[in-house]
């Protein structure tokens, strides 16, 4: 019987092909930060306060990258953890990061604080004016992680990362808050 099918056989490699290679599709980035920083300037001007909050981009990327390391991403490094706020939101309350945030939702971020450091000049009076709000969701998990950072002014080139972990001012930690 052998003889009769062996001659007919060809192997073909392709088959035998494991697919080990990571998925690119499997994290997705959310960035939230125009829609929500929009809500908190929306919440501060009708609590009375005129102190707008305003994306910026050098501070997005620092809060990406760590979304990506808290996901689980082959990538991604993150701060020293007192420069950042994080939510993780399951399967079940992932649908959160779509449209627009509750006040209960950001109060936890102190962004919507407007009384300043007694005694410091704008932009270090501890008062958020740039935030980002950075989703990495986990598309094989149904997982997401949240990064949630704050400068007093805009970065400038000043946000970034240093060999410890530590960022300087103008970012603002839970130390300032």
């Amino acid at each position: 019987m052998y003889d009769k099918w062996a001659p007919a056989f060809a192997p073909d490699p392709a088959s035998y092909a494991v697919a080990d290679a990571p998925r690119t599709d499997r994290f997705e980035v959310v960035d939230r930060s125009s829609d929500w920083d929009a809500e908190v300037t929306r919440l501060r001007l009708a609590d009375g306060h005129n102190e707008p909050v305003l994306p910026d981009s050098q501070l997005i990327e620092v809060a990406t990258q760590c979304a990506y390391k808290l996901a689980g991403a082959p990538t991604g490094s993150c701060p020293y953890e007192a420069f950042y706020w994080t939510a993780t939101y399951t399967s079940a309350t992932i649908t959160q990061l779509d449209g627009t945030p509750t006040r209960e939702q950001l109060e936890p971020y102190g962004v919507l604080d407007v009384n300043p450091v007694e005694g410091h000049p704008v932009g270090e009076d501890g008062v958020a004016r740039r935030a980002a709000w950075v989703a990495v969701v986990d598309n094989e998990t149904k997982h997401a992680v949240l990064v949630q950072m704050q400068a007093m002014a805009a970065c400038d080139n000043r946000c970034d990362v240093d060999g410890s972990g530590y960022m300087y001012v103008p970012v603002l930690g839970h130390a300032n808050r």
